[in-house]
């Protein structure tokens, strides 16, 4: 008998509540969304397009050590470099010196163990010239030097901060794999740190003997840290007239052979997964080739439309410091000898 008293209160409790729905006297909680520009944001990372109609690359997500992440100066008013929107007045930059305009950028994950932990990477030295001078395709003049962070806006911080834009390029310091981008400022609840997220990748290029050759079977040059998303060979980069920028394009031509003998040749490239390798031929026998690598990292590929652009192709392309390996040999034949039990090799005899 109690239960069909309980079914009876719930089919009550039940009736009341449609009828209450249907009189519009009960509401649902509404569904709280977090308020959109209430705080800095930053913009998002881009994405590198090796498509042959390549979209717009504002923040790369990925830099070559040695390399700046845009071409010189920052400019908030036209978004060059890693931008965010302030979105709120009553907000200033923090930090030390105030030249950085709040911005902090630290490496970390270092190649090697011996190597500190985090490298703070200065905004007002070290930053070496973005553009590659020379380079035919350049569109508008070099922009050899300039200050590394811009702001655009109002800028009557802290009257009225909500339009202000803060941009900063970024110089990826060598010897670390990652890059934090920070920007410090104050409001009226005290100083806070917004990081961009994710960090930026770090690149690093070098090259690695795979084997010496014999006259008739070549010598083995490979890179090591090679990405095809951003980088390729300077012939092509320099020499074609090809809209866009090549990518992942590399050539004999790129690769330099110490010392230049006519008998010493690139005979030809090959993939090893993303690396590029370089086959090398002599037709006499030769010791300590020096093999360096020529390249160009291009960040951003295309030209946005419109009067006043505010990307450039070929704006931020850079030609770093081509890596360089030494001690290739090419000898005139290989000696074959009798692999003893415990590991060594016959001794030589005399003939």
């Amino acid at each position: 008998m109690a239960l069909s008293h309980r079914r009876l209160l719930v089919l009550v409790f039940l009736l009341a509540a449609v009828a209450l729905i249907s009189s519009g006297s009960f509401r649902a909680a509404p569904v709280v969304h977090a308020a959109a520009g209430t705080l800095p944001t930053w913009d998002a990372l881009s994405a590198f397009d090796t498509s042959p109609n390549p979209g717009l690359v504002f923040m790369p997500p990925a830099v070559l050590a040695g390399t700046n992440s845009h071409s010189l100066p920052a400019n908030a008013a036209k978004r060059n470099g890693y931008c965010l929107d302030v979105n709120v007045s009553g907000v200033t930059p923090a930090g030390v010196p105030s030249s950085d305009l709040g911005f902090t950028l630290v490496a970390h994950d270092p190649i090697l163990p011996a190597t500190p932990a985090t490298h703070q990477v200065l905004l007002t030295e070290g930053l070496a010239p973005a553009v590659l001078a020379g380079y035919v395709d350049q569109v508008g003049p070099p922009v050899p030097a300039g200050p590394a962070v811009s702001v655009f806006g109002t800028v009557t911080t802290p009257a009225d901060s909500s339009d202000d834009v803060y941009c900063v390029v970024a110089y990826a310091e060598p010897g670390y794999k990652k890059l934090t981008i920070s920007w410090n400022y104050t409001d009226s609840t005290g100083t806070h740190v917004i990081a961009l997220t994710p960090d930026i990748d770090i690149r690093t290029v070098t090259l690695v003997k795979k084997g010496d050759g014999l006259i008739g079977a070549p010598a083995e040059v490979c890179t090591s840290g090679w990405d095809p998303e951003f980088m390729t060979g300077s012939f092509t980069n320099t020499n074609s007239n090809a809209a866009p920028d090549p990518v992942d394009d590399v050539r004999p031509q790129d690769w330099v052979l110490n010392p230049v003998l006519v008998t010493l040749t690139v005979s030809s490239l090959r993939r090893d997964g993303v690396e590029w390798c370089a086959l090398i031929d002599s037709t006499v026998a030769i010791s300590n080739v020096q093999v360096t690598l020529n390249f160009d990292v291009v960040y951003n590929r295309a030209t946005e439309g419109g009067a006043t652009p505010r990307r450039l192709a070929n704006a931020d392309d850079q030609r770093p410091t081509p890596p360089t390996v030494s001690g290739v040999n090419i000898v005139n034949s290989v000696e074959l000898r009798h692999i003893l039990a415990d590991g060594n090799p016959t001794p030589r005899q005399a003939s």
